[in-house]
């Protein structure tokens, strides 16, 4: 192989390499909001097995069983789940990390929106597809509230 073809194949095959890392790591928002809306469903469903099977060690925590339970039983709701506003804190993380998302969401036209915080931890390198964890969601908060804990 001569200098030239070796270059256009090595720079193709970098090209292809941190296209496929990019898209890795753009694809974790995606993957973030999925969860937390498969979450919700869950709530809105009142099916508190679940919710507690989508949140990282919540069974084993008190606090966050009794959390669950309350939110399943208050925030029932007949409809599909959809979701007004979204803003999460670790959007586009580069590296390991957590922090609270704040989501407004209802069920349809005969449903009051629900304004919650859910913690989220990336854990792991976000450029290699790292693993996204729902750590708890909180109760039902004001409209116009901020998440913070």
């Amino acid at each position: 192989m001569t200098r030239r073809r070796i270059a256009i194949v090595s720079g193709v095959a970098v090209f292809l390499l941190v296209s496929f890392l990019l898209a890795l790591w753009l694809t974790g928002d995606t993957r973030e909001r999925s969860r937390v809306v498969d979450l919700l469903r869950s709530q809105a469903r009142g099916d508190v097995p679940g919710m507690l099977a989508q949140i990282d060690g919540c069974a084993s925590r008190p606090a966050c069983r009794a959390q669950v339970a309350a939110n399943a039983q208050t925030l029932r709701r007949a409809g599909r789940v959809r979701i007004l506003d979204y803003r999460s804190a670790t959007s586009k993380a580069i590296a390991a990390d957590a922090g609270l998302t704040r989501v407004a969401w209802d069920a349809g036209l005969q449903s009051l929106p629900v304004v919650q915080c859910v913690r989220i931890e990336r854990r792991g390198l976000p450029i290699l597809g790292g693993k996204i964890v729902i750590v708890s969601i909180g109760p039902k908060i004001r409209g116009d509230a901020a998440c913070s804990r």
